[in-house]
């Protein structure tokens, strides 16, 4: 898809093994990526996200590779033009685990500040695992 790509970062201290559960598990990403998810987080599998802000997308997974990489077309649904694709891949770090989020869509609708907010509620829930 061509079309502008934005790809952030992040590094958590959790084990790849629990963040592949918080970006497949819906219950779990109801805690950063959405208010509200479902999933069927395989290949062909479809699912319903609803943000914070009240819109609702749409979305198709387009890859699944267990415990590493899961690739999802998602859109508006009331704006199915508006597709973009979204690759969450899983990494081990020296520390914990690395989250690369990279979506790419049209420069109209990629909004890179989003996944800002959706980062920092995702770190947040990490914290809150975290025993003393």
């Amino acid at each position: 898809m061509p079309g502008l790509t934005i790809r952030r970062t992040l590094d958590l201290d959790c084990s790849p093994t629990d963040l592949w559960r918080l970006v497949t598990d819906p219950h779990s990403l109801s805690g950063w990526l959405g208010r509200e998810v479902e999933i069927d987080a395989r290949s062909g599998g479809q699912g319903r996200v609803l943000d914070d802000d009240g819109i609702i997308r749409l979305l198709v997974v387009d890859e699944v590779v267990p415990g590493e990489r899961l690739s999802f077309t998602w859109w508006p649904q009331a704006d199915d033009a508006a597709a973009s694709e979204v690759t969450f891949t899983v990494q081990e770090a020296d520390e914990g685990s690395r989250l690369v989020v990279t979506e790419t869509a049209s420069a109209v609708v990629a909004d890179g500040g989003s996944w800002d907010t959706r980062l920092i509620s995702l770190w947040l829930a990490v914290c809150s695992q975290v025993t003393v």
